[in-house]
């Protein structure tokens, strides 16, 4: 009887350890993941670009998940807030923050976006992107690897509990097999 219940709790906590480490690199790399679709690609526009017509343009590139405005003069006033400017004309351009669905698209949106009219420039945090991507990949080859040695020892210590199960009973399996 005692066995049993040994032999019971060395399953159930070996099943909780591996549901917890399961369940713990799925969160990380659903986290990594998530920080790669939160980049932004900032385009400018030229002075006199029209603003919708080139949202409309944006959106209907493959992978775009959302588009935002920033007028000039908002960040113009942000910036006067931040920091001391002298009372000058506002050199800033109007700005389209292009959300992307996944860091791997954002070549190919930048390319698209290059070709549409009344673009000044853009531009995005390229080594954020890179270090983000960097870790996604380090991120799954570690949950593979945890994962596989996880599965080894779930694999290893339910053979061993069975081998136990066995060898407690023993005399009781001869015993059956003498009775045939």
């Amino acid at each position: 009887f005692v066995i049993n219940i040994a032999i019971i709790t060395s399953m159930a906590a070996i099943l909780l350890i591996f549901g917890a480490i399961f369940r713990t690199t799925l969160s990380l790399s659903s986290l990594v993941d998530e920080m790669g679709g939160t980049l932004e690609i900032s385009v400018y526009l030229e002075p006199q670009a029209d603003v919708n017509g080139t949202i409309k343009n944006i959106k209907k590139i493959k992978h775009v998940k959302n588009v935002g405005f920033i007028s000039k003069e908002k960040s113009w006033n942000d910036l006067k807030r931040e920091i001391e400017m002298p009372d000058i004309d506002n050199p800033l351009p109007d700005v389209l923050r292009v959300k992307v669905d996944n860091m791997k698209n954002i070549d190919a949106i930048m390319t698209g976006v290059k070709k549409l009219p009344d673009i000044q420039d853009m531009g995005y945090a390229k080594e954020l992107a890179q270090k983000a991507e960097t870790l996604n990949k380090i991120s799954h080859t570690v949950t593979l690897v945890v994962m596989f040695v996880a599965s080894l020892l779930t694999i290893t210590i339910i053979n061993n509990t069975i081998q136990l199960v066995i060898q407690s009973k023993k005399d009781e399996i001869e015993i059956m097999r003498l009775m045939g």
